[in-house]
């Protein structure tokens, strides 16, 4: 070999060197270009899992249909009583597939409905014409009890608007709403109020009666024009009074002839209301079954009078004034003033010449104790008049009707018959006891994530008294917006509500708030109470193993330079923030030493946990243990330990004198022999990878990398089985993505399917009604977790991947006939 053909092989081989670490350059550069092509190219934060993950995958309207249609749901029953019960039921479902949707917002409104109100003021719409609202149960179908509470809506035929308010997730709630509409029979009850200046007459005394026609109805004084000049009928000791209706009310005087039996004597008043003329007005009914009868004809009332002799006390309650006639005075305890003036009268009904000490008693029954004593009172001698005023205290009174009413105090020598009236208590009820999944609202940091179930509990009590308050309309809605939740309190007053998190709930959302609120009722106001929780979407590990950091997915088989000895004792600590950086608290996270050991910890108020593994030599050593802390499904982090034996300690060995270096004289010949089969070795290597790309670049076209474009839907297919086969399912998630975009160009002919963002790709497809939408969300869902996030994929999200695939294959019917999901 002469000198010219030696440098001309150095210079060959150099040139091979140079030129396959050029071409391992350029093939990764074609396979990153070509990759990239896969998926849509925009910028992702480090951790995107989660949010792929609660991402919606329904796409595509909602209806609210029967078989198939928009047909009118059922009303039963389709004729009622204003302020009775009717239940409104249907079907929330998808108009493609006929699958129905689960958990979604149905709302039901009385009258007056409409897109432009909704709007507008969402809030005083509902405050005036909701009547019943509730949420899809799993197969999509709702039945809703609906009442109009405080009777005070249209009543004739009324249209009852069924309103699916729309899913924001499914794009612009302009195009997935839904409102339909079906009339009910709605009759309004009349009843008549009655009231008289005392219950206590005697002989040859004279008392009046005031009353008049009301609608039941919340507005204080729902009085009937259309009676002024109709006339009420009276019953009073047998005898029938006739008196007209003049500026809605009648005012009666009644006489207690001499020789009637000193008793109780019932006064009566009646009135026919269809001499009114009113469409779908009844009497004082509220039974549907008795509308048509008689009895839907008339309104009644009653009145108890005592007929006395001897001495007695008469008063009337001056404040508060009682609303309307038949009504009683209302009062909040140690709130409102009470002021009420009287008479006390001698057997001659003549007032006692000197004072007399009175006591006026409020109670719920009539017993007559220092409790129930509430104020005292003198009545001037000469004229038997007097007069208190007094707030009412005592938490031994419960909210509803109460008695009051006056007697002489002992020891005095006069023993007096008295009257009793009402005092109706209510009270202001306030929501204590506020806390999520057990843990009180107040004290502790609640964080939760998008589309996890919590669970909202509260205790409603009387303000003035901590007496529960049992029966009482709960709503729970996230900051005003979104399906509203609704409960009803116990009998000790608890409430619970199961609320999900909405998926919508972003990145950005740092924090969100839980509106409650508690409807009134007749002896109680509403009250309300609100608090927010924090919302992530992303967590981040922070991991040590004896202040030693880990890197997830690693292998080690030492920590800090010290090798891992199966019977060593080690310190597992991490701290688990957000995408806010916020420690992650009130969380259970579960460590596992994959076929070892599985223990929970408990995160502190600073996000961290440790976990102290003391060592044991059963162990198996040179094998791969995966640990695994884990803090829900599809979060988690994990690395690899493998274990060593604990070496013997080492026996001393003599070193010989006469051997140079120890006895390692042939060390340096030793190293130098490697590192020139090395050398060569990487040379050898070289030259073949560049012989075999030079070969293989033949077969490409110029500028053009061999990857999953080039092969058709049955090769996409097989590579997906191969990649499944293996366990590498993030490569499979990806290849259920590129069969779809083969699908796309020839099943619809969308030729630059591969150019087209996956979102708008998956929108265009959904617009064609042929295929199901949720499959096309479900493996673009997959395929965004797949390529953007830097987590283990798991078999189960594969596999819905490769279901949806399938679904799709068999809604074209493009796709081989033996593909299995």
């Amino acid at each position: 070999m002469n000198r010219n053909e030696t440098s001309l092989k150095v210079v060959t081989i150099i040139f091979i060197v140079i030129m396959s670490i050029s071409f391992t350059v350029t093939n990764f550069a074609f396979y990153s270009e070509d990759y990239s092509q896969v998926v849509e190219q925009k910028p992702f934060s480090a951790k995107t899992s989660l949010s792929a993950e609660i991402t919606n995958p329904r796409l595509g309207e909602k209806s609210i249909t029967k078989e198939g249609s928009f047909s009118p749901k059922t009303i039963t029953p389709t004729v009622i009583i204003r302020g009775n019960s009717f239940v409104v039921t249907g079907r929330l479902e998808d108009p493609i597939t006929s699958v129905g949707w689960a958990d979604e917002p149905i709302e039901i409104f009385w009258s007056i409905f409409s897109w432009a109100a909704y709007e507008a003021d969402r809030t005083g719409l509902k405050n005036a014409y909701l009547v019943g609202e509730d949420r899809t149960d799993s197969n999509g179908d709702f039945s809703i009890l609906c009442r109009d509470i405080d009777y005070s809506k249209d009543f004739g035929v009324v249209t009852v608007y069924t309103v699916f308010p729309g899913d924001p997730l499914l794009g612009p709630i302009e195009e997935n709403r839904q409102v339909i509409s079906e009339s009910v029979e709605c009759y309004a009850s009349i009843y008549m109020g009655m009231s008289t200046n005392t219950t206590l007459v005697r002989e040859q005394a004279d008392f009046f009666a005031v009353a008049g026609l009301l609608y039941y109805d919340s507005d204080p004084l729902p009085l009937i024009p259309e009676s002024n000049g109709k006339d009420i009928n009276f019953e009073w000791l047998g005898s029938t009074y006739n008196d007209t209706i003049m500026g809605f009310i009648t005012n009666t005087t009644f006489n207690v002839p001499l020789g009637t039996p000193l008793t109780q004597h019932t006064l009566e008043g009646s009135f026919n209301v269809s001499i009114l003329s009113l469409s779908y007005v009844v009497g004082d009914i509220r039974n549907e079954a008795l509308i048509g009868t008689p009895a839907a004809d008339w309104a009644n009332e009653t009145v108890d009078i005592t007929v006395f002799s001897g001495a007695g006390i008469t008063f009337s309650i001056d404040e508060p004034v009682a609303l309307g006639p038949g009504g009683d005075p209302v009062i909040l305890r140690n709130e409102t003033s009470v002021t009420i003036t009287g008479l006390i009268e001698d057997t001659n009904s003549n007032p006692y010449a000197s004072p007399v000490n009175l006591e006026i008693y409020v109670d719920q029954g009539s017993t007559k104790t220092a409790t129930t004593l509430q104020a005292t009172s003198v009545a001037a001698g000469g004229t038997g008049l007097f007069n208190a005023t007094f707030l009412v205290i005592g938490t031994y009174l419960p909210v509803g009707d109460n008695n009051i009413w006056v007697d002489v105090v002992a020891g005095q020598g006069i023993t007096a018959t008295t009257e009793t009236k009402i005092l109706t208590v209510v009270g202001n009820s306030t929501i204590r006891n506020s806390a999520v999944n057990s843990s009180n609202v107040l004290t502790n940091t609640i964080m939760v994530m998008p589309g996890e179930s919590i669970e909202v509990t509260g205790t409603l009590r009387d303000i003035y008294d901590n007496r529960v308050i049992e029966g009482m309309s709960i709503t729970a809605q996230w900051n005003d917006t979104g399906p509203v939740y609704n409960s009803n309190t116990s009998a000790l007053g608890i409430f619970t509500i199961i609320m999900t998190v909405p998926l919508s709930f972003t990145v950005v959302v740092s924090q969100w708030a839980i509106n409650i609120e508690a409807s009134s009722t007749t002896y109680f106001d509403s009250s309300n109470t609100s608090f927010t929780l924090d919302i992530f979407t992303t967590v981040n590990f922070a991991v040590m193993v004896n202040s030693s950091s880990v890197i997830e997915d690693a292998e080690y088989n030492a920590f800090n330079g010290n090798p891992l000895y199966n019977n060593s004792t080690y310190t597992l600590q991490a701290t688990l923030t957000d995408q806010f950086g916020r420690p992650i608290v009130d969380r259970i996270v579960n460590i596992t030493i994959e076929q070892y050991e599985s223990v929970i910890r408990s995160l502190s108020d600073n996000g961290n946990f440790s976990y102290f593994f003391p060592g044991d030599e059963t162990l198996l050593t040179n094998i791969d243990y995966s640990i695994i802390i884990t803090l829900k499904e599809n979060i988690d982090f994990s690395f690899r330990v493998n274990f060593q034996v604990y070496p013997d300690p080492p026996t001393p060995t003599s070193v010989s004198s006469s051997t140079p270096n120890g006895g390692n004289e042939n060390l340096g010949p030793i190293l130098i022999g490697i590192l020139i089969a090395m050398v060569s070795g990487i040379i050898i290597i070289s030259t073949v990878y560049a012989f075999g790309r030079f070969r293989k670049s033949k077969k490409t076209q110029p500028g053009m990398a061999v990857g999953v474009d080039q092969y058709d839907l049955n090769s996409i297919l097989k590579l997906i089985d191969e990649s499944e086969n293996a366990k590498d399912y993030k490569r499979a998630s990806v290849l259920c993505y590129r069969a779809f975009e083969s699908i796309c160009m020839k099943s619809f002919g969308i030729s630059n399917a591969p150019s087209i963002s996956p979102r708008e790709l998956a929108r265009i497809i959904a617009s064609t009604n042929r295929v199901p939408v949720r499959d096309v969300t479900m493996i673009v869902m997959r395929y965004e977790e797949s390529r953007f996030s830097d987590h283990k994929i798991s078999k189960n999200s594969f596999t819905q991947a490769r279901q949806a695939l399938h679904n799709i294959l068999l809604a074209t019917d493009k796709g081989p006939k033996n593909v299995q999901p």
